[in-house]
């Protein structure tokens, strides 16, 4: 069953990337979509579950930019900071990626 698994998480890594691939290609063809602050979370969430931090990150930092022009500062530092965090076990090789979205999992509106 342990090589199921590991089968079965790298197939929903790489469907999580190709839903990120798709939905932050609609935020750069549609110009009303880049300040979609709700679609911008869901697109991070996608990224961050592949496992791509590099992706990633880019798209928090710029989601915590945005925070903070909403005046929702404290949410924005704790996006930097988890950010920080990772960053650091990545180089670390402690681990790879896995921003905590819990901060943004109370901005965005229930499904």
């Amino acid at each position: 069953t342990s090589i199921l698994s590991v089968m079965l998480d790298g197939r929903k890594e790489e469907m999580h990337e190709q839903i990120a691939t798709v939905l932050e290609r609609e935020i750069v063809e549609e110009t009303e979509s880049k300040d979609d602050l709700e679609l911008q979370i869901h697109v991070f969430k996608h990224w961050n579950l592949s496992g791509n931090f590099t992706k990633a990150a880019e798209l928090a930092l710029m989601i915590g930019g945005q925070l903070m022009i909403l005046g929702l500062n404290s949410q924005a530092d704790l996006l930097f900071s988890d950010v920080i965090v990772s960053l650091k076990n990545e180089q670390g090789g402690v681990s790879y990626g896995d921003i905590s979205s819990s901060v943004l999992d109370a901005l965005e509106p229930a499904e």
